[in-house]
């Protein structure tokens, strides 16, 4: 079932062509890192936010997290030449402007 709603979400974004990312990274009760990563587009004249995946991720440093957000949004078939944005958490190794996943 998940995978029917996350490949409508996919088809709607293809649709709209623009989007942006919202990504955050969290550890679950079983102290798994792992990556949320989110998108918004406008259909229909309304925003929209969904949810796409959780990504188990090894490292948390800015470059690693930028890295497995990249490549995931690959995989997914998104087009980053139609990302138009990208919000993060205030933590370092996510919006830090030199070392995080912002930079």
């Amino acid at each position: 079932m998940g995978d029917a709603i996350q490949k409508q979400i996919l088809s709607d974004i293809f649709q709209c062509k623009y989007f942006s990312i919202l990504a955050d990274e969290t550890t679950d009760v079983s102290q798994t890192e792992q990556l949320s990563l989110s998108v918004r587009f406008i259909k229909d004249a309304k925003v929209h936010k969904e949810f796409l995946c959780f990504v188990a991720v090894s490292s948390t440093t800015g470059k690693d997290l930028a890295s497995t957000i990249l490549t995931q949004l690959s995989q997914l078939g998104l087009n980053l030449e139609h990302m138009r944005g990208q919000g993060h958490d205030g933590a370092s190794n996510m919006s830090g402007k030199y070392r995080g996943v912002q930079a």
